[in-house]
């Protein structure tokens, strides 16, 4: 089953035309990683690019499925980029603290910052719905 990207854009579209120009995938939730090279890839393969009302943007659709239910989170805006910001961390594996570059999803204006779990960084759905660029789908 592919899933419909123009389907799940049509609360943000509010019946403008939608064309997507290059469509990406679906990034499942919680998202754990531990190098920041691999995320930007992943991030950057799972976007999807679309046409609306002839301005053009970056879309991302992360999947949530907690026990029995199925929750879709898209984010749209203008630019999508993968950043990061040094912090200081606890590494369970070695002990010690140390000071790493923390990912950070940025749209547009919007920050969506990665938190440290035990020895990597981790990406849940809590943090996609504090970003106002960001919607849940049902």
């Amino acid at each position: 089953m592919r899933l419909d990207i123009v389907k799940l854009l049509e609360p943000f579209a509010k019946d403008m035309n939608v064309e997507v120009i290059s469509r990406g995938d679906v990034l499942q939730l919680p998202y754990k990683t531990r190098s920041i090279n691999l995320f930007d890839r992943v991030i950057k393969n799972k976007m999807s690019r679309v046409d609306i009302g002839g301005k053009s943007y970056h879309v991302l659709v992360f999947l949530d499925e907690a026990g029995l239910r199925r929750q879709y989170y898209v984010c749209v805006g203008s630019v999508i980029r993968v950043t990061t910001d040094a912090r200081m961390v606890s590494d369970d594996m070695s002990g010690l603290k140390l000071r790493v570059r923390a990912p950070v999803i940025v749209i547009d204006e919007c920050r969506i910052e990665l938190e440290w779990s035990r020895s990597r960084f981790v990406l849940t759905s809590s943090m996609i719905e504090s970003c106002r660029r960001c919607y849940k789908v049902a």
